[in-house]
């Protein structure tokens, strides 16, 4: 889910700031390049500001607030603290200080730095707005929602808090509600890209959302992000077939990450390559995956904090030739990047299962199942599809044997699950109800990180009751460190799949842990994941074509006829064996498939230059 982060307003001039001409010139150079988002200027300029007038009040603000965007959380803090000592009514850097403290985690800092603010000036609607954001994080979503609505209140056109809203519906699992506060946070900001983003990809969750109607917002917010920018159409590349190319990755997920775990095993299976790689990551901090998938790139330059101006001038300094969107409309996205062209080809890949819907993504890479023949309409880029798979995942180092099937000792036969909540609609809800009532010697084992916290396990649970299922077969577990969670899968039979956003990390990593996923096709890109994934593994026993076949092939896999337990015991005993030899799993077949796709696109694109 995409936010699109709140940000501290440019501080205003006080009484307290008297400069001459040149010492105001620094600090209007500052204010008006941050307004850009050329935030690394901004901060030279305002520094230059601080050299004249060391105690400007609105100098130090800004500094305060350029410190914290570029992650110098300590500066910004001393900064802060200093200017609340200076003057103990200043209630917006009690606000600054608590969406800072929010940001890096330190939630009761932050709230009552927040509540600070809110004695100081009631009627301050940004601290009302940062503090909805603060509860929400805590998981007291009744309390933030209050929160936002006083802040509406105070600024009926705070077209950044009924954003939040739509988050705070969307992390609800009320879909229809999200969608509206987007369009309404779009009818105050048209070019509002957390909130295009939100919506598109919150129609994903809509079993009954039509492709036409994806499709058609997509188009619509694709055009809105180009028509406010000039297209490239030239750039520094030569038009040669079969010479060496340069392929850049933009991502905010070049880390742990399921974008960062496919990536890595494309790398591993590439070896010697003609493609030279860079890369562009969107996140300002590396981890152990970011650091092994470094050292493949010849370039890595942490974009974050730079505007897209800034960050198409060291594209096409980089003489890109295939620019890979690894985001789609997902978080921590630079879409508005690719409605400039940067490169000479861009294409879609990986990190999303849809149309981006900007008419400047040329291609989107796919396979014969996650994208059929008649499904191209769907996409607004051609679709390339790689022979087998468009998606290849390496066995996790960290996991651990494949366990023997619990169901062969236990009383009980144990369904699973692994999805994030937002996954789990009514429409799932309902088709398990039916699976747990045709079983009554089963469990359903969910295992989400949102079930770790008080208020959204209630709610969760009461939806589960509503649906019909009772709490005698459930078994619910909050978020666990990785050894854990691969440990979990110990005591599942079979995992029960998501629809219309079904698996894909987790769907491998059950397979790789000798747990079949039974999965229900459905038509698009992401209704097809599963099925995709199960193809490709070899699997198609466990690919459901209706509710009714899904029903039926989860009461056959739970039925304690000792054939069939058998069967399922050989499988997962044999999996792990039989996965090594499929496509999902070779990673030098799906490297040369995919440097074979990159070639036949570039192919193109000499032709049409």
């Amino acid at each position: 889910m995409t936010r699109k982060p709140s940000r501290p307003k440019p501080p205003t001039s006080t009484r307290e700031d008297v400069f001459d001409r040149p010492t105001a010139e620094w600090l209007e150079r500052a204010v008006a390049l941050f307004r850009r988002r050329d935030l690394h200027a901004a901060d030279q300029a305002i520094d230059q500001h601080l050299a004249r007038a060391p105690q400007s009040w609105t100098g130090l603000c800004l500094k305060a607030i350029l410190a914290a965007e570029t992650h110098r959380e300590v500066q910004a803090e001393q900064i802060w603290l200093q200017l609340v000592e200076r003057n103990p009514a200043y209630a917006e850097g009690h606000t600054n200080l608590g969406l800072m403290y929010k940001r890096m985690g330190r939630l009761d800092e932050a709230e009552a730095h927040l509540r600070k603010a809110l004695a100081l000036a009631p009627g301050l609607s940004g601290a009302h707005h940062n503090l909805g954001m603060v509860l929400m994080d805590r998981g007291r979503m009744d309390d933030a929602l209050a929160s936002f609505e006083r802040a509406l209140e105070l600024e009926p056109d705070a077209a950044q808090t009924r954003f939040n809203i739509g988050v705070l519906w969307q992390g609800r699992m009320q879909f229809d509600r999200a969608c509206a506060a987007y369009r309404e946070t779009l009818q105050l900001a048209p070019s509002h890209q957390g909130a295009m983003n939100n919506l598109v990809f919150c129609l994903q969750y809509l079993p009954d959302c039509a492709p036409e109607t994806r499709l058609a917002v997509a188009r619509e917010l694709g055009q809105s992000l180009c028509a406010s920018v000039t297209q490239r159409s030239a750039w520094n590349v030569t038009f040669e077939p079969s010479r060496r190319l340069r392929v850049g990755f933009v991502s905010g997920d070049l880390r742990t990450h399921p974008v960062g775990y496919f990536l890595e095993t494309l790398f591993r299976g590439l070896g010697q390559t003609a493609l030279e790689f860079h890369a562009y990551s969107n996140h300002p901090t590396d981890d152990e995956l970011s650091a092994r998938l470094r050292s493949r790139f010849a370039g890595w330059h942490h974009v974050d904090t730079w505007n897209d101006d800034a960050l198409e001038a060291r594209i096409v300094a980089d003489g890109i030739d295939v620019l890979v969107d690894l985001a789609g409309h997902s978080a921590l996205n630079r879409l508005p990047l690719f409605a400039r062209r940067p490169a000479p080809v861009q294409l879609s890949w990986l990190g999303y299962f849809a149309t981006t819907g900007l008419p400047t993504m040329d291609w989107v890479l796919a396979d014969p199942v996650c994208v059929p023949p008649g499904e191209e309409k769907w996409f607004m880029e051609k679709v390339e599809r790689l022979p087998h798979t468009r998606l290849c995942f390496a066995p996790p180092p960290n996991a651990p044997p494949v366990s023997p099937m619990p169901a062969a000792t236990a009383d009980h036969f144990t369904f699973g699950c692994f999805q994030d909540l937002a996954k789990i609609n009514d429409e799932v809800l309902a088709l398990w109800s039916q699976v747990l009532a045709a079983c009554p010697h089963a469990v359903l084992r969910l295992q989400s990180a949102p079930l770790t916290r008080p208020e959204p396990r209630e709610r969760f649970v009461k939806r589960l009751l509503d649906a019909g299922i009772s709490t005698a077969q459930l078994r619910l577990f909050g978020s666990v460190a990785r050894e854990s969670y691969f440990a979990s899968y110990a005591e599942v039979d079979v995992v029960l799949d998501t629809f219309p956003y079904p698996g894909g990390t987790t769907t491998c990593e059950a397979l790789w842990m000798g747990v079949p996923t039974l999965t229900l096709a459905q038509p698009g890109m992401l209704g097809r994941q599963g099925e995709g994934l199960l193809a490709a593994a070899g699997l198609a026993d466990w690919i459901a074509r209706s509710k009714e076949q899904y029903l039926t092939k989860a009461i056959r896999a739970a039925s304690p006829d000792p054939r069939v337990r058998k069967g399922l015991a050989d499988l997962r005993a044999g999996l792990r064996d039989h996965l090594a030899t499929t496509a999902v799993f070779d990673a030098r077949r799906f490297a040369m498939d995919w440097e074979s796709a990159i070639r036949r696109i570039w192919e193109w694109r000499c032709k049409v230059a």
